[in-house]
């Protein structure tokens, strides 16, 4: 009685009574095959008053003398809209949707699509035709390309450098244009904040740094000239990663890289009757090594700090209640540290992956002239399984990518490296090469679709574990150790 008496006074103005049909709203309702003119209230939600409109337009179909095709009145939810708009909110009336008497209302299912648009301009629906994957020219597009002209740029500067035998005054170009890029780095990303144009900027000085160290050493290119380029590199670097605080991942594996770079030439300056393979060899393990702490190495550069994990020589005590606890840093700098350990982890795998890369290639530089040598073959191929089996450890795919395609490109440059060299075993390389095209496919598409039992997971890190053992008698077969053994 109580919500009578509030509706009455709230229709009441002006000292005049509203009568109770002004709650109603005089609708035309449209269905697939129908078409119905119905009075609805007008201050019910559309969820109560729906229902009553779908059986109406179910007995009106019963009884149409003019159309006997049937209507599907099957779904069970139903939503009203206007012609061409949205559908409108069943927990809403009509009055709060602003519909008025004498509207036209659609009923339809609320899982019906909606029509496709109409266009009365031919050149507006041109215009408009993949508009949602067309990408535009944007600023970053133009960053983008300017960035990738200026490394160009660079590297062909260093190679006019050195093609010219520029001497000492193309040493002096390189290292002040290659000084000039950097502080500009520095700058970019110090004072404008710019990280983008300051890993641009350092990426730039790199190559150029390298000819101004290789030109300052007279005399024909030997390992020397190559050492000290590589130094000068290295240190040019270094600065950027020090000072930019930005591209952690692409200095952290330029730096990697160049410091291999730096031991490998060293030992080949150092020691000129040291074989390829034997210094082949020796890069690989040391790149495997640093790839198994590679996860340390980066929370240690990012300063990450771990709890002390207690180990059975070293039990808990009474006696260590009493130490104070490590100093842990602020939210704000934890939040941060996270991200730069990823970003070293990165540039750490990325650079083990091209360093494994390059020294797995170089064992086949033996093959012209002595045919194939077995031992180097076998090593540069467990190195490709090592890695495609590292990168599977990881979930990801900064990390997982690069081990995966350093092991592939490792399998594809010993394939084609072979139908080079060995044309009369042309048949031979082309089943290898088909039955890794096979593999690929089968791993790469339907593998990651199924889910593999814990006997098959287990079978895989057997083989890892495999290819791993077979690493190290392989590099001692490789280097000769096992001869030197035999020898004493």
């Amino acid at each position: 009685m109580t919500s009578i008496t509030e509706t009455s006074a709230a229709h009441t103005a002006n000292g005049r009574r509203v009568t109770h049909s002004a709650e109603l709203c005089r609708l035309t309702v449209l269905s697939a095959q129908s078409q119905v003119d119905l009075a609805v209230p007008l201050r019910v939600p559309l969820a109560v008053v729906i229902p009553g409109i779908v059986d109406t337009i179910v007995n009106h179909s019963n009884f149409n003398e003019f159309d006997h095709s049937a209507e599907q009145f099957e779904p069970v939810d139903w939503t009203l809209s206007k012609v061409g708009r949205a559908p409108l909110a069943p927990t809403l009336s009509l009055h709060e949707h602003g519909i008025r008497d004498g509207e036209l209302l659609v009923l339809e299912a609320a899982d019906t699509a909606a029509p496709p648009p109409l266009f009365d301009d031919i050149m507006y629906t041109v215009a408009a035709t993949d508009a949602d994957i067309y990408r535009r020219w944007t600023p970053i597009t133009a960053r983008i390309v300017g960035s990738s002209a200026a490394l160009v740029a660079a590297l062909v500067a260093a190679l006019a450098l050195v093609l010219g035998d520029a001497g000492l005054i193309g040493a002096v170009c390189g290292g002040v244009t290659s000084l000039v890029l950097t502080v500009a780095a520095v700058v970019a990303a110090r004072v404008y904040g710019d990280t983008a144009s300051s890993i641009t900027l350092g990426c730039t000085a790199v190559p150029l740094a390298f000819v101004s160290g290789a030109l300052c050493v007279p005399g024909t290119v030997l390992s020397a000239h190559l050492l000290l380029g590589s130094a000068f590199a290295a240190a040019v670097t270094l600065i950027c990663l020090r000072l930019c605080g930005a591209g952690l991942a692409v200095f952290t594996a330029l730096l990697v890289v160049l410091l291999a770079a730096v031991g490998t030439f060293a030992v080949a300056t150092t020691l000129p009757e040291a074989r390829t393979a034997t210094v082949s060899s020796a890069v690989i393990a040391a790149a495997l090594i640093v790839l198994t702490f590679t996860a340390r190495l980066s929370m240690l550069f990012a300063r990450l700090p771990l709890p002390p994990v207690p180990t059975p020589s070293n039990p808990l005590d009474d006696d260590r209640d009493g130490l104070p606890e490590p100093e842990l840093p602020g939210l704000t700098e934890l939040t941060e540290r996270p991200g730069r350990a990823r970003s070293y982890l990165t540039g750490l795998i990325v650079a083990t992956s091209v360093v494994a890369l390059t020294a797995a290639v170089a064992l086949a530089w033996s093959w012209p002239g002595q045919g194939i040598v077995w031992p180097n073959l076998a090593l540069a191929f467990a190195t490709a399984v090592v890695l495609m089996f590292r990168g599977r450890t990881y979930a990801g795919a900064h990390q997982a990518v690069p081990l995966i395609a350093a092991g592939i490109s490792v399998i594809l440059v010993l394939l084609g490296g072979m139908a080079w060299t060995h044309r009369d075993h042309a048949l031979v390389v082309f089943a290898i090469t088909m039955t890794v095209l096979l593999l690929s496919l089968i791993l790469g598409i339907l593998a990651p679709q199924n889910t593999f039992s814990p006997v098959m997971r287990r079978a895989a890190e057997l083989l890892d574990l495999a290819a791993i053992a077979a690493i190290v008698p392989l590099i001692c077969w490789v280097s000769g150790l096992f001869a030197l053994m035999r020898g004493l």
